[in-house]
């Protein structure tokens, strides 16, 4: 079993009840976390691409709604489709003024804009919006989100294989930090 209260000298952190391999093990997790986040937003994003090519919506004249491209609004893809997301540059809101979401907390539009000097993105109410996707870009947005096979099998995929890396780690690691600590040490006493 690793220890996870390892005190190296020379990697010394000021408190006690986190280590190295704690560390490890929260980096692992956060990745897996985010691959999880990052494979169901694409797709979501994949199948709003799909179904406007499908349907031939390539036009201002020819757009479709969620609800007729047999889709819901969930959170991934309202976020997938703000302003200033990948997704937003192929498919296109065709009534973007209806839609535009209001802010009402002008508190963390302040705190964006002061890191990024710029306002946060548009949010819209999709369940209003109509999309298309054009066609020229479609080409290059069916590649871009091309998504073959079930993503909660890739998401559990991703989560076991940093579960193997974060025990792989934890074991081997803190042998590797005593050693590299001892030869620091050994450095210093020269």
């Amino acid at each position: 079993m690793p220890d996870f209260k390892t005190y190296y000298d020379n990697f010394a952190l000021d408190n006690p009840t986190v280590s190295i391999t704690v560390i490890m093990w929260a980096i692992c997790i956060g990745l897996a976390v985010g691959s999880v986040f990052f494979t169901f937003t694409k797709h979501a994003a994949a199948s709003i691409i799909k179904k406007l090519a499908r349907g031939e919506y390539n036009t201002k004249e020819k757009t479709a709604s969620l609800k007729e491209l047999g889709l819901k609004p969930t959170l991934l893809l309202k976020k997938a489709l703000r302003d200033g997301q990948p997704l937003a540059k192929y498919v296109i809101i065709e009534n973007p003024d209806e839609c535009r979401i209001e802010r009402k907390n002008k508190f963390f539009n302040g705190i964006y804009k002061h890191f990024r000097k710029e306002d946060l993105p548009a949010s819209y109410d999709l369940k209003n919006a109509r999309f298309y996707l054009p066609e020229e870009v479609k080409h290059t947005a069916e590649i871009r989100y091309e998504s073959k096979g079930s993503p909660l099998i890739s998401s559990v995929i991703c989560c076991v294989l940093f579960l193997l890396v974060a025990v792989g780690l934890s074991l081997c690691m803190p042998k590797l930090l005593e050693l590299v600590d001892k030869m620091i040490t050994a450095y210093k006493n020269l």
